[in-house]
């Protein structure tokens, strides 16, 4: 699915469709993990492909309680993971988890807000893993999760975003926190990102005055050699051009036609070469 269209016809059926059959099966006897399948397990949860949209769904009633998705980021760099859930009435949650077993961050709620942004920085390569869980009968709902990632060496020193600033939500430090917003931040990325080329990160944006476009403040990043008038491209979305409109030693500013919602977390731009 291309986030900036919104929900996608086959998403928003699915949501519904998951629904109605935890409606049919609620009264089955049936447990909750009875048909969760090879996914109700971190050691057989399926590896998902980064900067890839991935659909799936769980329901307490329909005996899919539980789903585990696994990723594999191949050095240190940062980290984008993106949810949306279908239903945001819905008691369902997920939880992040390193290769040590640890717990990276927690989102126990859909509510307020069924867009869940979390950022982070991994101090090296490793694997990760994702639970998402409802929480009680008559609880289901569709979900679409999307991890981004850039190495160290694309991203560039000096963007702002340490270790400990994962963005939104809670810290993983157990609390039974509620997820907080998705507000953006800093620290997208995305996977197909190459050291080679002229890359950069979206610091902060507003609206512009005039035009109805909006600006954008950018750390060229490796892209250094940035000159009034380039363009380029917000990665992770469609139609995405801009062009630079001025530049300072560490950061330049460059119009796009694109309102800030629709950026949302697509933060890493790729300058095009002249």
């Amino acid at each position: 699915m291309d986030r900036n269209l919104g929900w996608s016809a086959a998403f928003l059926f699915r949501c519904a469709a998951a629904g109605a059959l935890g409606v049919v099966l609620g009264c089955s006897g049936k447990g909750p993990e009875v048909h969760s399948g090879a996914d109700a397990l971190r050691d057989s949860a399926p590896a998902i492909e980064l900067g890839k949209d991935v659909e799936d769904s769980v329901s307490f009633n329909d005996g899919d309680r539980t789903d585990w998705k696994e990723f594999d980021v191949a050095a240190a760099g940062k980290i984008v993971l993106d949810v949306m859930w279908g239903n945001a009435s819905a008691r369902c949650g997920f939880r992040i988890y390193d290769d040590a077993g640890g717990e990276v961050a927690r989102y126990d709620t859909i509510a307020p807000e069924p867009r869940k942004v979390h950022r982070w920085e991994a101090k090296k390569g490793g694997k990760y893993w994702v639970r998402f869980q409802c929480e009680d009968e008559g609880d289901y709902s569709a979900y679409l999760l999307k991890v981004t990632f850039v190495p160290a060496a694309v991203a560039g020193g000096g963007t702002g975003v340490g270790a400990a600033d994962t963005g939104d939500g809670d810290d993983g430090d157990g609390d039974e926190g509620d997820g907080g917003g998705a507000a953006v931040k800093s620290g997208g990325a995305e996977s197909d990102a190459a050291a080679a080329d002229l890359v950069g990160e979206i610091k902060a944006m507003k609206k512009a005055k005039k035009g109805g476009g909006t600006l954008l403040t950018i750390d060229k990043g490796t892209a250094a050699k940035v000159t009034v008038g380039m363009k380029g491209e917000i990665m992770g979305l469609s139609d995405a051009e801009f062009t630079v409109t001025k530049v300072t030693v560490k950061t330049c500013t460059a119009e796009t036609a694109l309102d800030p919602k629709v950026i949302g977390s697509n933060l890493v731009v790729r300058f095009h070469k002249e």
